[in-house]
């Protein structure tokens, strides 16, 4: 397998997904970005936010 990741999702999760209102995606859209975020080294910030640079 080359560089990145690869997961998959259960049917019955994407459902539970599908099913939240507004507010409870974007809560856990929030909750998502500062674990991420508290998890990754100033480095990885630097590369994730040139990415993002680069597609807007």
């Amino acid at each position: 397998m080359g560089k990145g990741f690869y997961y998959t999702l259960e049917t019955e999760d994407i459902k539970a997904y599908m099913g939240l209102s507004v507010e409870k995606k974007i809560e856990w859209l929030e909750e998502l970005f500062i674990l991420t975020n508290e998890a990754q080294t100033e480095k990885e910030k630097r590369v994730r936010e040139k990415f993002r640079a680069d597609n807007e």
